[in-house]
């Protein structure tokens, strides 16, 4: 039996997952990605006033984006959309 749905589900059910290198236009969605995770991640373990100050580092986009375009910056993607992202700089941090 060929279910005419089938090939949308499977769509659905297995996404796209992949990576490529950090793009100039990428950085105002990296910095919203950035300011998210402080604020839903380290709430246990750091004070409000260091997840601002953290936060903080991303709210000018330009040094932002410059500071990431001088390290090993990689985005995961779902479907080609950004979710995430990593950045290297140089070999230990």
């Amino acid at each position: 039996c060929h279910d005419p749905a089938g090939p949308q589900m499977m769509a659905r059910a297995h996404p796209r997952l992949a990576m490529r290198p950090l793009l100039p236009a990428d950085v105002p969605l990296l910095a919203e990605i950035f300011r998210a995770s402080i604020g839903e991640l380290t709430v246990d373990d750091y004070s409000e006033a260091q997840r601002e100050a953290w936060a903080a580092a991303a709210d000018d986009e330009a040094a932002f984006g410059a500071r990431l375009a001088k390290q090993l910056t990689l985005l995961g993607t779902i479907d080609g959309s950004p979710v995430g992202f990593a950045s290297l700089d140089g070999n230990e941090r």
